[in-house]
């Protein structure tokens, strides 16, 4: 038993028993990344199969059948917030136009906090036409389930070229 215990001792000590324990902490690290990555992206994989589904059933409409040969990686929602200005609003939920002319549907729930630029709001303040982030979680459904609305004024054009005594300047 002693010689076991010696020999066990030798080969935890042993240069080689190190290097190989270096080696098999970043194989395990790099697997966890990689799980974590694509856990990732599955539940986003999952919330854009979801909303795509659902996308024209929100809106009042069948879902095309062509819809499985779109690519519409580049108009995918975000799933846990929109910005852009409020398009329709009746029974507890918003559309919000955001930026790439994609309709978000936002549920407003009695937990739902709103503010008015810096001030405390109300439901009574969204209204069509207004401009909002909103920011929450996803429901089965695709839609976004608002935990906080921030009614904001709308944007302002941003001129494209400023114009001085001197010279015009494109920016």
């Amino acid at each position: 038993m002693k010689e076991i215990k010696k020999s066990f001792r030798d080969m935890v000590k042993h240069p080689s028993t190190h290097k190989f324990l270096k080696v098999l902490s970043v194989v395990l690290v790099a697997i966890f990344i990689f799980s974590l990555g694509m856990a990732v992206g599955f539940f986003k994989g999952q919330f854009s199969e979801r909303w795509d589904k659902h996308y024209m059933e929100v809106l009042g409409g069948p879902r095309s059948p062509l819809s499985v040969f779109s690519d519409r990686d580049d108009r995918a929602p975000t799933p846990h917030g929109t910005a852009g200005q409020i398009i329709s609003s009746n029974n507890g939920q918003i559309l919000v136009k955001g930026p790439g002319d994609i309709e978000n549907v936002v549920i407003i729930n009695p937990n739902t906090v709103i503010h008015q630029s810096h001030q405390q709001g109300t439901t009574t303040d969204i209204k069509t036409g207004s401009w909002v982030t909103a920011i929450g979680l996803p429901d089965e459904s695709g839609r976004l389930v608002a935990s906080f609305i921030r009614i904001m004024p709308p944007p302002t054009e941003n001129p494209q070229t400023t114009t001085s005594t001197a010279s015009t300047t494109t920016l």
